[in-house]
């Protein structure tokens, strides 16, 4: 019965010493902050953060450790700090791609066996509303480049303006060139034959 109860004790405490998010989600860029919960026990051991190669496995390539004290420890863009005052494991992966994706493991190496918590990374892609402001600024920065644009409705008025002096604007003025020549060749016609007889008088005269 002892033994009973002891193994229990010993499987719930494996089980249950520690406390994290199941999964975690973050854009691509940015970057993924999470805790994990261990007991008072644990306090002075080593806490670790690795993705996991096999089952409660850690891909030994992909491990970040403490030395057992609260000073913060960095490989690459992962971060893990250990808090004794508040029994907290702080990790932190700056940047993340598609790459950082997958299973990872929060633990506590303890002195005969180690317990840890899986996390689920997820990356997700920019949302719909980012990539607005994205493409927004893209066109302000092109913009900016080229100097002022011309507005649509500017665009609009200075081809109304073209239209009105090719439709309105050379016809008229035509017409009065026409007016003009048609005039003059009506004014000299009346006046030569005038000239003529006033000329024939004055002879007659004389």
């Amino acid at each position: 019965m002892k033994l009973l109860c002891g193994l229990i004790c010993t499987l719930s405490q494996v089980c249950w010493a520690l406390e994290g998010p199941q999964r975690v989600s973050a854009p691509y860029g940015s970057s993924i902050s999470l805790q994990c919960k261990y007991t008072k026990e644990d306090k002075e051991f080593v806490k670790f953060w690795c993705r996991e190669q096999s089952y409660r496995f850690c891909s030994h390539s992909h491990l970040v450790q403490t030395t057992g004290s609260e000073a913060e420890v960095k490989v690459n863009k992962t971060s893990i700090k250990d808090n004794h005052i508040f029994r907290e494991i702080s990790v932190t992966i700056e940047n993340v791609t598609e790459v950082d994706a997958g299973t990872y493991l929060c633990g506590v190496e303890r002195w005969n066996y180690d317990i840890s918590h899986q996390v689920e990374v997820i990356i997700t892609t920019v949302s719909s509303s980012l990539s607005s402001v994205l493409i927004r600024n893209k066109e302000q920065e092109i913009n900016d480049s080229s100097g002022s644009t011309i507005a649509p409705e500017s665009i609009q008025f200075s081809n109304n303006d073209f239209l009105f002096t090719v439709v309105l604007k050379i016809p008229i003025c035509l017409v009065m060139i026409a007016a003009v020549v048609w005039v003059n060749i009506w004014y000299n016609k009346g006046r030569c034959p005038r000239t003529k007889t006033q000329q024939n008088e004055k002879n007659n005269v004389k």
